[in-house]
């Protein structure tokens, strides 16, 4: 916006997409020169929501950023805002760290801001939890400032993003001096729950208590496009829970959205608390059809085989633990 002088707000998003095109080379240019003191080389990487979700070009980009590393070749990653259009943002760059983050599987998602920790309603700061609950991300709401669309909350909403595909998050202050490396001798004992947290360790944690997710359902816990949202029993919630149990129209009792075959969808308890994300195997028509319908029925009235007529199939099925997944 300096460089094209533009004082005004930015509420179209063409208007962004244009500066963003302007400030790319820019951008590129000073972290070239300033990586450069160091003697590393970087490498623009820019991604869209839409890419990532799609399961061919999602391991595409895994692929380059990993040869990248191997390279010792840091990669600038951010949002192709010259081309994404606004229902299929990720919306801030909190969100496409996370991302990024869940599916190459890292050790550490670390997001700077200008504050020291994430801060409770009492106004004491968080030092490590493992799970978001309603009233911590109440206390952290407020607005994003002029030059971002993010905020406090925006963060916590990446840190749960991250947290659910396995990573441990920190929020810390980016002006205190040498912050990287603290945060990095912390880590060991920080991120381990079983281990007492040293009163000097910087800034707020979120420790995933999930071990590490396969990578089909990396991306099929990234892929936020969700279509619709599939209400079940309690019977099905526990069925779910025990592990290794495919969603069965049975336990379906509701029905929200149009979705197809293979379309993202939440899974919701009857109390509307959201505790999965999978891949349809029956279409919503289909769902509304036979929900509460056995699997014999099933097959009887569309002519499938029995192992293909479930709701989601556990392969293609993601169970949130570790956080609250209501208000993602």
């Amino acid at each position: 916006r300096e460089w094209m002088d533009w004082r005004g707000p930015l509420t179209e998003i063409s208007d962004r997409q244009a500066l963003a095109a302007v400030g790319q080379p820019l951008l590129m240019k000073a972290y070239a020169d300033r990586f450069a003191d160091y003697d590393l080389k970087i490498a623009q990487v820019l991604l869209t929501r839409e890419g990532l979700e799609n399961r061919e070009r999602y391991l595409n980009a895994r692929h380059t950023l990993e040869r990248l590393l191997s390279w010792g070749v840091v990669p600038i990653i951010n949002e192709n805002d010259t081309v994404v259009t606004e229902e299929l943002q990720f919306g801030d760059n909190d969100r496409l760290a996370a991302a990024v983050a869940g599916k190459l599987q890292s050790d550490l998602l670390l997001l700077l801001t200008d504050v020291e920790s994430v801060w409770d309603r009492d106004k004491n700061p968080v030092r490590r939890v493992d799970r978001i609950d309603s009233d911590l991300r109440d206390a952290a709401g407020g607005p994003a400032t002029a030059r971002s669309r993010g905020g406090m909350k925006a963060k916590l909403t990446a840190v749960e993003e991250a947290m659910m595909m396995g990573v441990t998050a920190v929020i810390a202050s980016g002006k205190e001096k040498g912050i990287l490396d603290r945060v990095l001798d912390a880590y060991p004992t920080a991120s381990d729950l079983e281990c007492e947290m040293p009163e000097s360790t910087p800034g707020s944690w979120f420790v995933s208590a999930s071990s590490g997710l396969a990578s089909r359902k990396r991306w099929i816990l990234g892929r936020r496009s969700i279509r619709g949202t599939l209400f079940i029993d309690s019977g099905a919630r526990a069925a779910l829970q025990k592990g290794e149990n495919s969603l069965l129209p049975s336990g379906v009792t509701e029905v929200e959205g149009e979705f197809r075959v293979g379309d993202p969808v939440t899974i919701a308890s009857q109390e509307k608390e959201t505790i999965g994300q999978g891949l349809a195997n029956l279409s919503s028509s289909e769902l509304r059809s036979f929900r509460g319908c056995n699997t014999e029925e099933i097959r009887k009235n569309i002519g499938r085989e029995i192992g293909s007529c479930v709701a989601v199939h556990k392969d293609d099925l993601v169970l949130f633990t570790g956080v609250d997944a209501s208000g993602v």
